[in-house]
């Protein structure tokens, strides 16, 4: 199953394609767009779902729900997946972290750890990593 994370922002998404039929899970693409307007969020959303294995997933990580421009850019990614009939959630960071990373230490560093030790790699955006490996592995139980 492919899954798409973003973390939402308004000066820029971070985001990453995960596979996560695979025990470990596996970085198929990762990247960043600038800026929050409708167009950048429509042309990455249209990239993805004309791929020839599009994400059958995607969930927006919300960081701020109670500021304006985050949730305006959030409805943004929400409202163009729904838009190309691709299911999307939200997820606030400490649902993720909670199941992901062990202990109560630095989330922020423990995210970026977990997300180095479960895909081999550097990611971009390790908090869209880590959302998209929380919402794959709740969708397979």
């Amino acid at each position: 199953m492919l899954v798409l994370g973003i973390s939402a922002s308004p000066a820029g998404s971070g985001w990453a394609l995960v596979d996560v039929n695979l025990e470990r899970g596996r970085i198929v693409s990762t990247g960043r767009v600038r800026g929050s307007g409708g167009e950048v969020i429509s042309a990455l959303a249209g990239q993805m779902a004309a791929l020839p294995s599009p994400p059958e997933l995607v969930v927006v990580e919300d960081v701020r729900p109670s500021e304006r421009t985050y949730s305006q850019t959030v409805g943004r990614w929400l409202q163009a997946f729904d838009g190309l009939g691709v299911e999307s959630v939200t997820v606030a960071p400490g649902i993720w972290q909670a199941a992901l990373v062990p202990g109560d230490g630095d989330r922020q560093t423990a995210g970026a750890r977990t997300a180095r030790s479960t895909y081999g790699t550097e990611v971009v955006d390790p908090d869209a990593a880590c959302a998209a490996l929380w919402a794959g592995r709740k969708r397979s139980r």
